[in-house]
């Protein structure tokens, strides 16, 4: 497997509030779509993944918020291009 692409289609970072007492963070990471991404390289065209995915982290109470969506493609054999698109259908 070897990763071909990266970038983030969005960075987003709101502060509500000041600093006061104990503060809680809880981080979330999904995947929201993966399709298929083939990557042509001369003559040869390579199969693989595009995977969407969102990290967010919450800080608690109501202090503030990070928000980052971004795509990562990946190439491999045909195969195991397959094996992972079986294993997204199923789940």
């Amino acid at each position: 497997m070897a990763t071909v692409g990266f970038n983030f289609t969005k960075v987003l970072a709101h502060r509500k509030s000041g600093v006061k007492g104990k503060i809680s963070i809880n981080n979330n990471i999904s995947v929201k779509k993966v399709e298929e991404h083939n990557l042509v390289l001369g003559k040869d065209k390579q199969p693989g993944l595009k995977f969407t995915f969102e990290f967010k982290s919450e800080y608690k109470p109501a202090i503030g918020e990070i928000l980052l969506e971004g795509n990562l493609v990946f190439l491999d054999e045909e195969k195991k291009i397959k094996e992972v698109r079986q294993t997204v259908r199923d789940n």
